[in-house]
């Protein structure tokens, strides 16, 4: 690992100093018209894509992701949202109007949107690179300049925050701490939106087309070297298919090239980005295999000459509910294989878990692969 730099640990009351601050400008801000609005989303996206290898090399540096996860995490995402917004956000933000109910047919009713207010966003690392480009944007706009602000410190800054009285919340992080912000956040009855990890599944029908199931697999189960809260951590293979698709897998993941995303050569996996992820992930495949399961590729921690965090991509098979890997999140670039049987076995295997955030189910057929989504318990859910 690398030091990048030192950034200020914030006290509360300098916590609280920058959220008048953005208070001061929301109040502002909510009397923007649309057109305004869109010249600032057109400014970001402008940046975006012609300074998009600058933004992914300063992804890489940052996290340890390879330039096609950087690419295709910060830059294409960010602008599909950005452009979805230049497109269709007037529109669904306009007021709606509503029937009043038969006992009130003397009435109209409409629903509008208003702005909450300061929003504050918890995530769990960013760069004050992207800080100063939303910095030149508001600019650049005659926004307000303190419309959008990075806050860094440790416990301090974050009870801070959330105590502050802002008017909404959002956290990426552990369950643990999840609770203790929702706890602190009650204080103020502080709106709260906590995305607190995944564990998704991806079923796999017999009837599915591999050559195209095992690259979207493989993406799901290493992009970003598995630290993506919705990606796929549980792989449900119907018996048919299984052995192909674990022979088919484990050779792939073998030949994959690992190593410093800024290194000079072509990887397919890059780093894991916090101190002490990846003995974690050894953890739970140590445990997996003291329990029956079985290393079909890689299954170890990495300590290349250079430095750095790093797991080899790992295929991992005979996974049963007793191991801890069945539960909780690996968050690193681990694809665990479980055989199934039936549909009935796939949709009870998957809604075995205490994390909810998104599945995936292929099969050639839609109505199949719809009867099955239809039956998990997830929000987000491709078929």
């Amino acid at each position: 690992m690398q030091l990048l730099g030192h950034l200020p640990a914030m006290t509360s009351a300098q916590v609280k100093s920058v959220v008048a601050d953005a208070q001061t400008a929301a109040k502002e801000w909510k009397h923007s018209s649309f057109k305004q609005r869109k010249l600032l989303l057109k400014a970001i996206l402008k940046y975006t894509v012609e300074h998009q290898q600058a933004i992914c090399r300063v992804s890489s540096r940052d996290s340890g992701k390879t330039a096609v996860d950087a690419a295709l995490g910060e830059v294409m995402v960010t602008c599909e949202k950005i452009w979805w917004l230049i497109k269709h956000g007037q529109k669904w933000l306009k007021p709606e109007q509503r029937s009043a109910g038969i006992m009130m047919f003397y009435k109209s009713a409409r629903v509008e949107y208003h702005p909450v207010g300061v929003v504050s966003e918890h995530a769990s690392w960013s760069s004050l690179y992207y800080g100063r480009i939303i910095k030149a944007a508001l600019k650049s706009v005659g926004a307000p300049e303190h419309l959008v602000q990075i806050v860094t410190g440790y416990a301090e800054a974050g009870n801070a925050l959330v105590t502050s009285g802002i008017n909404k919340l959002i956290f990426v992080g552990s369950t643990e701490i999840g609770k203790k912000v929702m706890q602190a956040a009650a204080q103020n009855l502080t709106p709260v939106v906590l995305e607190l990890g995944g564990k998704d599944a991806f079923i796999i029908c017999d009837d599915a087309n591999l050559a195209e199931t095992i690259p979207t697999a493989m993406k799901g189960a290493f992009f970003s070297c598995g630290q993506n809260c919705a990606g796929a951590e549980r792989f449900f293979v119907q018996e048919a298919v299984y052995d192909d698709f674990v022979n088919q897998v484990a050779e792939v993941t073998k030949r994959m090239r690992q190593g410093p995303a800024l290194g000079g050569g072509p990887i397919d996996c890059g780093a894991m980005c916090m101190p002490g992820l990846a003995e974690k992930v050894a953890d739970l495949v140590d445990d997996a295999v003291q329990h029956g399961a079985k290393v079909l590729a890689g299954g170890h921690v990495v300590q290349p000459p250079s430095g750095g965090q790093f797991f080899a991509p790992t295929v991992l098979v005979n996974i049963t509910p007793e191991m801890r890997i069945w539960r909780e999140e690996v968050f690193g670039p681990v694809l665990a294989v479980v055989k199934f049987c039936t549909d009935a076995e796939a949709v009870a295997l998957a809604n075995d878990c205490p994390f909810g955030l998104g599945s995936t189910v292929f099969s050639s057929s839609k109505a199949r692969a719809n009867a099955i989504a239809h039956q998990l318990q997830v929000p987000m859910l491709p078929v």
